[in-house]
């Protein structure tokens, strides 16, 4: 595209707009991490795999407003299980640098990248959860 049809073309997207999925290296996948707060173990999956009736999203996916999520991607830990959880995808600095993150919440949501299907996404806080970052791990 030349230079004054971009400025002038309305149409055109920016520099700034980048819709597409991040490139993972040969044998990792890239993990996404959401911390917060429940009352319950219970109440934190409901937000993330309940549907309030058919037809309708989870909760975790009508507050993520950027993206879809499969839920059959996500996995949750609570109290005492966010370390444990962490520690299934996660080695000690990384693990240790993440609970720093999550401070005083009691809640962990992992998002594997195939949970977005290879669609453009972008992921921010939701209501109840803090987006924390994503981290690359390698694939068993």
């Amino acid at each position: 595209m030349s230079f004054w049809r971009e400025l002038f073309d309305v149409a055109a997207q920016s520099d700034q707009d980048d819709d597409t999925v991040p490139t993972t290296p040969e044998g990792k996948v890239r993990l996404y991490v959401f911390a917060g707060h429940f009352p319950d173990e219970e109440s934190l999956l409901s937000y993330c795999f309940d549907q309030p009736a058919e037809g309708l999203p989870v909760p975790f996916n009508r507050d993520l407003t950027g993206a879809f999520v499969d839920a059959t991607y996500v996995v949750t830990g609570f109290g005492a299980g966010v370390k444990e959880t962490l520690d299934d995808f996660f080695v000690g600095d990384v693990v240790a640098e993440i609970l720093l993150r999550i401070g005083d919440g009691n809640s962990v949501v992992v998002v594997s990248e195939y949970a977005f299907g290879d669609f453009p996404f972008s992921l921010n806080d939701t209501p109840r959860l803090s987006y924390l970052g994503h981290w690359l791990v390698t694939r068993d």
